[in-house]
């Protein structure tokens, strides 16, 4: 196979996807306040992006032994000089889009005063620095005697380049922006909402913290620090508490080496030299912005305006929905033991969810709920209910993945209070994250056992399930239920079984059974039977799942994929994916649920699933895809995936250069799958699932039309 023209290299991959994701603060028909959201979300993208595959590229450039690229066959060296020649270009789009953006908000009245020119403001900044922010700072001097200290991942702090009277040495003073203080600093006046951001006006007063030096440079910056630390268990003492483990994991973290130097405005090639040689950086990681360099006030901000003003500026508010046919006063347990549910976040609730685990938590009958956890919020009721049950008796055991990253501080938190309550907590084997979404309810009534089993797409929090999309599968089939107290036996002694008739379950058999459903389409299509595929993942990066869907397209299958982010296959490539289509969306929500379907008509198998097209989900982690055995889910969710596939207001197509670009309306009507399915929702909360899913191909055939 000729790797080089259909693979596309997996960071450039992640930094295109991105791009998209600061289109959209460009989208006209966006509401301002959420185009700023769409700045800052690009930006904590960036610091992601930096702290995990920029930190493991950093460290795999030390090998004596440069380990290649398998789909490009760069080195890490050569993916590092893309990275940041393109992060160059990025930023620089970045801070114009900020500009055009805080312009247009300005005419609304929301004013991000930058530069402070008024006699009045500059007093008043000065009376706010004096109360409310020099009582704060902790000022240092850097020299022989005050050694360079560690500098925080992404904190900002503002550099002063000084000098004493009459002395020819530069010296260096930093001053940490306090975590404590509030970023957003409202100016006085009534008839505009201006504010600045505390660093500005530290860095502008820098003279008033070293009066007793001369001022020649005040820079705000932060650094960004490698976080891609090893938390193989093969290290980890076996004697030793795995939650104490973790948190000396956590620890190390902190003190990993700098990736990334971000400089807010113009600086000296002075200041630019001292930071170079202090944290040993390359010219290539500096960055100069003028946009700031943290972005999460954006949030703040719109609780400090008037609430009509943060309306107008924002999308109208939704309210996930109860689906429609289900009753908030319906028993759960009793609802799914007389058919599958299906529940399509953010557009319906998660509330039936929570209130099952709820239920179950009282119910006389239940004797166990068994649940892998991977992300949950700070606060949530569904570990409440969890809780309940363990204190009611039931025998409550959660898998919780302390390696989730970024989260691992909050899951110990959990682990801890979980624990004290009666639930018996499981930390998943040794060399695996589990990062499955399943749920297993056991009921004894009447001398007879009976399950409920929950499988989905997306994590168990309730805060993500407003903005991420994801489908919830609840459903008493014994087949599935037996396969997933399988799964649950397995974890629960550390064992990766594959003996599996229902579930497909990572890493022993999901790639397997995908593979084998593929060489089925392709069967088909030699045969002259058609062969379909349809996908819809989060990303696409594994060789054997890339070869597999190569050789489907040139046996003359359909392949039609939705690949939000990373994607390393190229489509449209004669001799090779010529049959390969794929579109992005990125809208008002996180396009987030995983969908395999195989198959026309009768014959075609839907699944939903926790994992990506990715080698880490397919070899590396515990992941799970469920059958959809309800043929009216399993058609509702293909026609789901078939709206998102007519989107021409937020889809972007995916060229054979590896390039995106907006698919548009044209001569058929605009349509936004996200909005379809948000209206939908709310327009036909308590109608029948049927009139749903006969509107739903109504709409479909008009645009096929078109």
């Amino acid at each position: 196979m000729e790797t080089q023209s259909i693979y596309v290299n997996r960071e450039l991959s992640w930094l295109k996807f991105n791009e998209r994701v600061l289109e959209e603060s460009m989208c006209a028909a966006t509401p301002l306040y959420e185009r700023l959201k769409f700045i800052s979300i690009f930006e904590s993208n960036y610091d992601e992006f930096f702290m995990v595959r920029v930190g493991t590229l950093y460290d795999q450039a030390l090998l004596a032994v440069p380990l290649l690229d398998t789909k490009t066959h760069m080195t890490p060296a050569e993916q590092l000089e893309a990275i940041y020649a393109r992060t160059r270009v990025l930023t620089a789009r970045r801070d114009a889009c900020y500009d055009a953006v805080t312009e247009a908000l300005a005419q609304e009245g929301v004013v991000h005063l930058r530069r402070v020119t008024e006699d009045a403001d500059r007093q008043a900044l000065d009376a706010i620095f004096e109360r409310e922010i020099w009582p704060l700072l902790s000022p240092s001097i850097v020299d022989s005697r005050h050694p360079f200290p560690h500098l925080p991942n992404k904190q900002l702090h503002v550099a002063v380049r000084l000098a004493q009277p009459g002395g020819d040495e530069p010296l260096f003073g930093l001053i940490p922006v306090p975590a404590a203080l509030d970023r957003l600093i409202f100016l006085p006046g009534d008839e505009a909402h201006r504010y600045c951001l505390a660093e500005e006006v530290i860095a502008a007063r820098a003279a008033s913290v070293f009066p007793m030096y001369e001022v020649r440079e005040a820079v705000v910056f932060c650094v960004t620090r490698n976080a891609d630390i090893n938390t193989d268990e093969q290290l980890y003492n076996q004697d030793a508490d795995y939650r104490d483990y973790m948190k000396e994991i956590l620890r190390k973290r902190k003190r990993l080496a700098a990736v990334r130097l971000e400089l807010l405005g113009d600086s000296s090639e002075e200041m630019r030299a001292y930071f170079r040689e202090k944290l040993r950086l390359r010219e290539t990681q500096v960055f100069s912005s003028t946009s700031p360099l943290e972005m999460r006030y954006v949030y703040a901000l719109g609780d400090k305006l008037p609430s009509a003003l943060t309306k107008r500026l924002s999308w109208t508010p939704h309210h996930p929905r109860y689906p429609a046919g289900l009753s908030k006063k319906t028993s759960m347990i009793r609802r799914i033991q007389h058919g599958d549910l299906l529940l399509n976040y953010p557009y319906d609730s998660f509330k039936p969810f929570v209130n099952l685990i709820r239920e179950a938590s009282e119910d006389k009958y239940v004797t166990s709920i068994r649940l892998t956890l991977y992300r949950v919020g700070r606060e949530s009721r569904l570990i409440d209910s969890l809780i309940n049950a363990a204190e009611n008796g039931k025998d409550v055991t959660i898998l919780l993945e302390l390696r989730a990253r970024f989260d691992e501080e909050n899951n110990i938190n959990w682990a801890q209070k979980l624990e004290e309550s009666g639930v018996r907590i499981l930390y998943g084997p040794d060399g695996y994250k589990v990062h499955s979404k399943i749920c297993l309810i056991t009921r004894r009534e009447k001398g007879r056992v009976s399950y409920i089993t929950q499988i989905g797409t997306g994590n168990y929090n309730e805060k993500t399930a407003n903005v991420y999309t994801d489908y919830s599968l609840m459903t008493a089939n014994p087949a599935i239920a037996a396969d997933a107290a399988k799964l649950f036996n397995n974890l629960g002694m550390g064992v990766l079984g594959d003996d599996y008739k229902t579930l497909l379950v990572a890493p022993h058999c999901m790639k397997t059974v995908l593979l084998r459903a593929i060489d089925g389409e392709i069967a088909k299509a030699r045969l002259g039977r058609g062969g379909e595929i349809l996908v819809k993942v989060n990303s696409v990066t594994d060789n054997d799942m890339i070869e597999a869907l190569v050789r489907a397209s040139q046996a003359g299958v359909r392949v039609r994929m939705i690949v939000r982010g990373i994607c390393c296959l190229l489509p449209g490539v004669t001799g090779q994916t010529e049959n390969i289509s794929i579109i992005s969306i990125v809208g008002r929500y996180l396009e987030h649920s995983r969908v395999y379907c195989f198959g026309t008509g009768a014959e075609r198998k839907v699944y939903i699933a926790s994992a990506d097209f990715m080698t880490r989900n397919m070899q590396r982690r515990v992941e799970v895809a469920a059958p959809l055995l309800d043929p009216a889910i399993a058609r509702r969710v293909y026609e789901d995936v078939e709206a998102s596939l007519a989107d021409n207001v937020k889809a972007r197509i995916m060229l054979p250069d590896g390039s995106y670009t907006l698919r548009g309306a044209g001569e058929a009507s605009p349509f936004d799958s996200q909005e379809f399915f948000r209206a939908r929702a709310e327009e036909n909360a308590g109608a029948s699932a049927g009139s749903l899913l006969g509107k739903l191909r109504k709409k479909l055939r008009k645009l096929a039309k078109k």
